[in-house]
């Protein structure tokens, strides 16, 4: 490379590579290091207290509660959308209704 480091050798890497292969190790480093973690939570809508593995964020619900209310959320929107076409089309049948009884008062 011809750069030489503060000490007089010459580098062996340019400075991003350097900066990749140092995270890389530093990586490996914290992994021998890591010890897992069991946390306790309380789920917001069944209120019963479950662990969580691991140093992520507590969780607010539990999988099950969160599922549920997922699969609820979709019937819901599938329902609420049934409605309104029927709703709109007895509207449209209404005023076809109306057309008709307009047109035999005419003749």
């Amino acid at each position: 490379m011809g750069i030489k480091t503060g000490r007089g050798k010459l580098k062996q890497r340019c400075d991003a590579c350097q900066k990749k292969n140092h995270n890389r190790l530093a990586r490996e480093s914290a992994k021998r290091h890591y010890k897992s973690v069991v946390r306790k939570y309380t789920c917001a809508t069944c209120n019963n207290e479950f662990e969580q593995m691991g140093r992520g964020k507590l969780r607010k619900t539990c999988p099950e509660c969160k599922e549920k209310s997922a699969t609820s959320n979709t019937l819901d929107n599938n329902v609420k959308n049934m409605e309104l076409l029927q709703a709109l089309i007895e509207e449209k049948e209404n005023e076809d209704n109306l057309d008709a009884l307009m047109w035999e008062g005419m003749q």
